[in-house]
Order: C-alpha cells, then structure tokens, then sequence
C-alpha cells in the first residue's frame, strides 16, 4: 500500500500532464482560431468580389430583353 507521500506525489505528477495537456490544446484552439478568422475574411472578400461581378454582370444586361420574360408571337 501506498505511502501518504506517495500518493500526493503521484496526484502532483498527474496534475502536471493534465496541465501541459490543457496548455497544449489551448494552444490548438488558439491556432484554429486564427485559421478560422482567416478563411472567414478571405471568404468575406470573396463573397465582395462575387456580388460585384454580378451587379456588374447585371448592370450590363439591364438594357437587353430577357428572352425567358417575353411571350412567344403565337400566343
């Protein structure tokens, strides 16, 4: 049977690689966040640009006759 002393000794050992554990994943979650924020910003940028090629696109065509609106002669 263990020894008082040794017990607190190995709950001390114990306690210090739960800490570096919890430090490391901090450390993940730290970096992910930046990733995320990143890849959030680029998409940002691109949804920006995406509208203004299609506003573009639509501003160009605004003066031409949408085929698909218009009722054929015959009807």
């Amino acid at each position: 049977m263990k020894t008082d002393a040794e017990r607190i000794a190995d709950l001390e050992i114990e306690l210090a690689h739960m800490q570096r554990l919890c430090d490391q994943l901090n450390e993940v979650v730290t970096e992910q966040a930046l990733v995320l924020d990143k890849a959030m910003k680029q998409i940002k940028k691109w949804d920006n640009r995406f509208n203004d090629l299609k506003s573009s696109l639509d501003m160009s065509h605004s003066d031409e006759r949408d085929p698909l609106a218009e009722r054929p002669p015959h009807y």
